[in-house]
């Protein structure tokens, strides 16, 4: 029998495991398998019948029924002699945290050797593929606190906070009024654009990004895998000193415009915006980019174009799972970096073909996009003909209300005026 914490090292894992499940058999108040799935404790840690009794064991829990030799040896299907063996490793439950400890350490050392062998023979590889694929096996098990979530704790000063939040407002603003009354941008929101080819979503993408990071001073970083980056800086040039791009391109003399320009120019160089263009980035190299941004100097606001061309971690699964998968990515960050990420969509052809308003499972291989999205916006031509006056469409709003906007889409500038 183990009792001091300074000869735990000397014991083999599955000698950890069966004192552990030792515990939990001699804990009628259920206080040690709690103390388990709380603390990150899970499946992947047991070996052979240690993972039969543990599987039994939660399964009993989640259920609500008791946790005995008896019922633990019918559901595990293992010998009564089995359990027993088990069982008497311990006489009590004293010290348990000790050997939740140790089997949380026996587990990060396995996760260990397993990143490095995976380092050793991905040598060759493309170092920025390895090291996404590291962080994704380094965070395959999240570690769950449930007392952080219980009710208890949630309630405490929540109407406060709820409160305060509110009057804090949307963390990302527009400078279209309307569109920031109907949809205020809340952290942690995932936002869908879809438009019709040429129709104008990224130039209001460029248009949100460039608006926050300039104007609001906010850390923005948009993600393109169709434009370069000198490309989505013109747009922002253009929308920023209310100059149309082709002037801008064709040089053409004049004080007041170059004076614009370059006042506009040196307000975005003096802003906290990244521009990244890369036909093949995965989601999975989003996230370790925008998480080494948060860290060092804060992230306020993720922009992606377009989300159908991000590359798929998955590539046996059908387009629709591949899809649904990369929004799910998607609103995975939002959450976890506790920021609004604004993808950008395409359309079915249908839609194309016959001009009609858009609606939700018009997005093109949709998979789970509609789910996940907080917030889903269409741009839709009035007058395709003509080409300027718009309706922004709030067509699924979590949280809120939908509606839509009349907005004149100034192409030379790439610029949504309200009107």
């Amino acid at each position: 029998m183990i009792m001091a914490s300074e000869n735990i090292q000397q014991v083999t894992r599955k000698d950890i495991e069966h004192q552990l499940l030792a515990c939990i058999l001699h804990d009628p108040e259920r206080n040690v398998i709690n103390d388990c799935v709380s603390g990150g404790i899970e499946s992947s840690m047991f070996d052979g019948a240690s993972l039969r009794v543990w599987d039994a064991m939660i399964e009993l829990w989640n259920d609500d029924e008791e946790i005995d030799t008896a019922t633990v040896g019918i559901k595990s299907g293992l010998s009564f002699i089995d359990i027993i063996d088990i069982e008497n490793v311990r006489d009590g439950c004293v010290g348990h945290k000790m050997f939740i400890d140790e089997l949380l350490k026996w587990d990060t050392r396995h996760r260990l050797d397993r990143i490095s062998m995976y380092i050793q023979d991905n040598a060759s590889s493309d170092p920025d593929d390895t090291v996404c694929q590291v962080l994704r096996m380094a965070e395959d098990r999240p570690v769950v606190k449930v007392e952080e979530n219980s009710a208890g704790v949630i309630c405490k000063g929540f109407v406060e906070r709820i409160r305060a939040l509110e009057k804090e407002g949307a963390s990302i603003t527009t400078n279209l009024p309307s569109l920031n009354h109907l949809m205020p941008i809340r952290n942690g929101q995932l936002l869908t654009l879809a438009a019709r080819p040429g129709f104008g979503k990224t130039a209001l993408a460029c248009q949100l990004a460039f608006y926050s990071a300039v104007v609001q001073n906010k850390s923005v970083a948009f993600f393109s895998m169709e434009m370069s980056r000198d490309e989505l800086m013109m747009r922002g040039l253009s929308m920023m000193s209310e100059t149309s791009g082709g002037l801008i391109k064709e040089g053409i003399p004049s004080p007041q415009t170059d004076a614009k320009v370059n006042d506009a120019l040196n307000r975005i160089a003096a802003s906290d915006i990244h521009l990244y263009d890369n036909a093949s980035l995965t989601t999975d190299r989003i996230s370790s980019i925008c998480k080494k941004l948060k860290s060092k100097g804060g992230l306020d606001f993720v922009v992606v174009d377009y989300l159908q061309l991000i590359t798929p971690s998955d590539k046996k699964a059908n387009r629709e799972q591949q899809v649904g998968g990369i929004a799910r990515d998607l609103k995975k960050l939002a959450m976890n970096l506790r920021i609004p990420v604004l993808a950008l969509s395409q359309l079915n052809r249908d839609v194309v073909k016959t001009n009609r308003k858009p609606n939700l499972s018009d997005l093109r291989e949709s998979g789970s996009i509609e789910q996940d999205s907080d917030i889903v916006m269409f741009i839709h031509p009035i007058d395709p003909n003509a080409n300027d006056d718009c309706e922004i469409i709030v067509e699924k709003h979590r949280n809120g209300s939908i509606g839509s906007i009349t907005t004149e889409f100034m192409k030379a500038r790439s610029y949504f005026k309200q009107k």
